[in-house]
């Protein structure tokens, strides 16, 4: 998918909010109060946009290999959040069981874990935490959403989660974040933002409906996996349907 900068994201949005007539080369290089408001509400808008969908182009896999003896692993440096289910231990071909609440996990580490079968996990600030602690190399991998969806200029990935340079790349769909950032602005200024709230509802909707795929869902069950939604053993032999 094609990114845009985030000069061009700011310039449409200025000007269809009236606030200068003509693009600016670059609106970080701008002393207007009204031009900087608009910058910081950008990093706002887009923050905010990586906390509330789980949008697929962030969506990143992790793998590392623990130590023998060592139960804390640091997340990695773009973590935002764990998505669930995915954590697995690739050398038992088994899942991390998890995550554990602060209770769950008192009750863990006061009982013995002698005999236990596979790895319990938490994840408390930024450290991933396991239980029974690996005696030996375990390779494990689980998947997140990353929190950098800014590609500065220069690079080829996005490395961080604030702009600061009109060339800099912005990771989300570029109508979204026009509708996000003058439906921010407005609302900033206290002025009616009914019509803006409605133009970023579309194109947030437009933008969730279109990002990713979805399998085809059936109810005689699904090829990787033996659960089956619908089939002799739960339909009833007569009156089906009725």
């Amino acid at each position: 998918m094609a990114w845009d900068t985030a000069a061009n994201i700011l310039n449409d949005a200025a000007v269809e909010l009236g606030l200068y007539a003509t693009d600016q080369t670059d609106p970080f290089d701008s002393t207007d109060a009204a031009v900087a408001q608009l910058c910081r509400l950008l990093k706002s808008v887009g923050q905010d946009l990586v906390r509330d969908y789980q949008w697929s182009h962030l969506q990143k896999e992790y793998t590392f290999a623990t130590v023998p003896g060592t139960g804390d692993y640091a997340l990695p440096p773009d973590y935002a959040r764990l998505i669930d289910q995915t954590p697995w231990n690739r050398s038992g071909v088994m899942p991390l069981v998890g995550p554990l609440n602060a209770q769950g996990w008192q009750v863990l580490r006061a009982v013995t874990s002698t005999g236990a079968v596979g790895l319990w996990f938490r994840v408390v600030g930024n450290r991933l935490s396991l239980l029974p602690v690996p005696g030996t190399a375990q390779h494990l991998a689980y998947e997140y959403i990353s929190a950098h969806w800014v590609q500065p200029t220069g690079q080829t990935a996005p490395t961080a989660e604030t702009p600061t340079d009109g060339d800099d790349v912005l990771c989300f769909d570029r109508r979204l974040l026009v509708c996000a950032l003058k439906l921010s602005w407005k609302k900033a200024k206290g002025f009616d933002a009914s019509a803006a709230q409605d133009d970023f509802e579309r194109a947030l909707s437009r933008a969730q409906g279109g990002d990713g795929a979805a399998p085809v869902l059936s109810l005689n069950g699904c090829r990787l996996g033996p659960e089956r939604l619908l089939n002799g053993v739960n339909v009833p032999d007569t009156g089906f349907g009725t």
